[in-house]
Order: structure tokens, then sequence, then C-alpha cells
């Protein structure tokens, strides 16, 4: 599905039925016979709307969490809490479930927003109070954010690059492999802010085999 963009006032009428924004409707025109799923932001007082799509790769994510973690349990449990599948209807109007307008203090004026994939739905006045609360630090967030980004994926590209190296330069047998395996594996899987020190320990690994033989390698 394509990124959607665009931010827009709207109102709710006294059922809780949002006029879905023209330009809104034209960018989800490919999904909107799949439905969607409506649900509490687990960070701020509004709701998400997904597209049914993108709503299932992130179930997918979360199927992969060790059930039996209760913190996963937990999190699941309260990530989910809510949740509504919901549906555009011909006239192109969505109908708020009671419980989440509740929620979301809605009952009149909102704003839709995009949020790279998927729709924000705020009251407009909390709307405008986040956006005021956000302007002060926002220059040093953006640079938080993106700085972190660009230097995960230079790591990235660079232990891509020191496992080819080492393949070629080592000719692994099975067991050496299934170690480079298990690296470009932990690589593709660590993708926040949160794994950058593991990703810089892997690129210190490969710096600390330069010269050794495949022997001293596997005694690290």
């Amino acid at each position: 599905m394509d990124l959607i963009t665009g931010t827009y006032d709207c109102k709710v009428d006294a059922k809780g039925r949002l006029m879905m924004p023209a330009s809104i409707k034209k960018q989800l025109s490919a999904v909107l016979q799949d439905g969607f799923v409506l649900r509490r932001s687990v960070f701020q007082k509004c709701l998400e709307l997904y597209p049914m799509s993108e709503w299932q790769v992130l179930m997918q994510k979360m199927n992969k969490l060790n059930k039996f973690k209760k913190k996963n349990n937990d999190f699941i449990r309260r990530f989910t809490a809510g949740a509504k599948m919901v549906e555009v209807d011909v006239n192109g109007r969505l109908l708020i479930p009671k419980d989440l307008t509740v929620f979301a203090n809605i009952s009149k004026n909102i704003v839709v927003a995009s949020a790279i994939n998927i729709i924000e739905i705020w009251d407009k006045d909390l709307y405008e109070q986040a956006i005021d609360d956000a302007s002060d630090d926002f220059a040093d967030l953006a640079e938080e954010v993106m700085n972190t980004e660009t230097r995960i994926n230079a790591l990235d590209l660079k232990i891509e690059n020191d496992c080819e190296k080492f393949i070629a330069l080592y000719t692994p047998v099975a067991i050496d492999l299934r170690f480079i395996m298990a690296i470009l594996k932990i690589n593709f899987d660590l993708e926040s802010d949160e794994y950058f020190n593991s990703l810089q320990k892997i690129t210190d690994f490969f710096k600390s085999v330069n010269g050794k033989s495949i022997m001293d390698i596997r005694k690290l």
C-alpha cells in the first residue's frame, strides 16, 4: 500500500459517523473494500485507523513474540484492547464506535491526520494541544531520531559487507557458515535504536578477526 498524506479538519455527526475526506478516500481506494481496524493510540489520546493489510502485518510481527513471557502477553492485550473492525460505507462514512469516541474525547470537530501508513483521528482541541506541546523540542527530537536511523543504516551495510569479505577470505565450512548466517539474521532483525549497541558489537567482532586464522576466530 502507498503511504498516506494529508491533515484535514472534519466533523462527526450525533451518531459518531465521520465523512472521510475525499483525498484520503482516493489514497485508500485500493484497500477500501478490505475494511479497517480502529484502535486506541498507545501514546496519545487519539484513535488509529489501520488498513486491514497494515493491521495484519503488525499482528504477524506480534505473533512472533514469546507468549510464555508475561510482559509480551500484557503488551499484546493492552495494544489490542478496544480494537474494532470498521468499514467505510457507500456514502464514504466511517462509524466510530461509542467506546472509542469516549476514549478520544470525540464530539463534533475532529482532525483526520495521516501517520505514514495509518490514519490518526483526533479531537480538534487535543490535536492542536499535542502539536503545540511538541513544538518546543521537535528540532531536538528530529535530530535524535534521524541521526540514530542514519547510524543504524550505516552499520547494517557495513555488517553485510564484512560478512561477504569473511566468506571470501576464509572459505568457511558449515559451522562457520551457520555463524555468519546467524549474524546476518540478527542484523536483519535489529531495526531500532535500542539495538544500536548490539550492531556496534558485531562490527567490533569483524575488526577483531582481521589477520587471524579460522581456528583462532572460532575461539573468540
